[in-house]
């Protein structure tokens, strides 16, 4: 780390507080962008790796505690396996006892629900389902003759001022420098997510595709129910800081209900199930996680999933799924956005209530039919233009021979 190195970073950033100060957000948000690249492509890339590994080896090993203490449970029948991020792990403050707080989780309830089932749980924080992905090929019997459940998509779509490599090269700053970095990035979210090019951990052409992949290689292993999560849309204060999250978590769930039904597996629409029993407290105070009722209302609605009759499987390929157009809006997704627009305007929010409005209203022309939507226009301008010729031949038919007057 040298002192130039901080100075280049320092001079960028305080360039980009100086532009959004004057107003120039565009200016400013592009020289944010270009000083939150340097912070990883000015440091030493050793370095960076270096903290990347360990700071997956540190998450990894919490996960395999975490499937330690499970294991030692005494279990029989047909095993559950869970891929899930953190909403399957104690909170931080939570893990006490010496099952470290893991018997509130869903993963320990669902075995318990299950009749005492044993529960392998790969849950991680920061997973993704390129982690599945990964998990999968790593291990070529991993799911082989089981149940399972896949709960990620949350890391995949939210929107991210920082990529993983940076977030951790921001460590490598003085904290003088790095402060000013987060500080943009707080003072001018709306702004950054409005005009860069969006940032996710896993783009939503990739997600599908990762699902497709983990459904068909859990088939050919012969896993009998699969099921399917959505994600659940971030508490309603995170709205207004982050313009069009109800479009991009809509596209996502709606990947993750398309996947469900063309590859035959089960969906549990948590997402729906959160919003529509939002007294029953089921989230935590971050609004992100899971509560204690809300671990116990997944273990419950996944073991009913599960014990259900097993329905006709979709045959494996070896084959590459190949990629599906995208599909238009199901009136399912369409009225309970709009639901969800009309429970703020109840709750006094109409500014929220209109966000969700307009994102909801362009994701419907995004996904309509191109061909099928200009032949709809095409159709509402025959009346149209047949009412203005026959206004032009009322207005010619007067005989005016003063100077004509043209109207468009």
């Amino acid at each position: 780390m040298t002192s130039d190195y901080a100075e280049t970073v320092l001079a960028e950033i305080s360039r980009a507080h100086r532009f959004a100060e004057a107003g120039k957000f565009m200016t400013a948000v592009q020289s944010f962008a270009l000083a939150r690249d340097m912070v990883v492509d000015l440091a030493d890339a050793r370095a960076v790796k270096r903290a990347v590994a360990k700071d997956y080896a540190g998450f990894a090993r919490e996960r395999e505690n975490f499937r330690s203490i499970l294991a030692a449970r005494a279990a029989s029948g047909t095993p559950v396996v869970v891929f899930a991020d953190s909403l399957a792990l104690p909170r931080p403050l939570e893990k006490t006892g010496a099952n470290l707080g893991c018997e509130a989780t869903y993963p320990w309830l669902l075995g318990d629900a299950l009749g005492g089932r044993p529960v392998d749980s790969f849950s991680q924080r920061y997973f993704t389902t390129d982690d599945v992905v990964a998990q999968l090929t790593e291990n070529p019997k991993l799911g082989a003759d089981a149940d399972v459940l896949l709960h990620v998509g949350l890391n995949d779509c939210s929107f991210r001022m920082f990529m993983t490599s940076e977030r951790l090269a921001l460590k490598l700053l003085p904290d003088d420098v790095a402060m000013q970095i987060v500080k943009f990035a707080q003072l001018y979210r709306r702004q950054i997510i409005r005009l860069l090019p969006s940032r996710q951990y896993v783009q939503p052409d990739v997600f599908r595709a990762n699902l497709d992949h983990i459904v068909l290689t859990l088939r050919a292993r012969k896993a009998r129910r699969i099921v399917l999560t959505t994600i659940t849309l971030p508490p309603v204060r995170a709205w207004l800081g982050t313009p069009g999250v109800n479009m991009n978590y809509a596209r996502y769930n709606e990947h993750l209900r398309l996947a469900a039904r063309q590859n035959d597996a089960l969906l549990f629409d948590l997402d729906r199930e959160i919003w529509s029993n939002a007294p029953l407290e089921q989230m935590s105070d971050d609004g992100m996680h899971l509560s204690v009722r809300g671990h116990a209302m997944v273990a419950t609605r996944v073991a009913h999933l599960l014990t259900k009759p097993v329905r006709r499987q979709v045959a494996a390929s070896a084959q590459v799924v190949q990629q599906r157009p995208l599909a238009a809006l199901s009136l399912e997704i369409i009225r309970d956005e709009i639901l969800r627009a009309f429970q703020m305007i109840d709750a006094g929010k109409p500014a929220h209530a209109a966000q969700i409005f307009a994102d909801l209203r362009g994701m419907i022309v995004e996904r309509a039919d191109p061909v099928a939507l200009r032949e709809k226009i095409a159709e509402q301008r025959v009346p149209l233009r047949a009412a203005r010729e026959a206004f032009r031949v009322a207005v010619a038919g007067q005989g005016n021979a003063a100077q004509p007057l043209l109207i468009l």
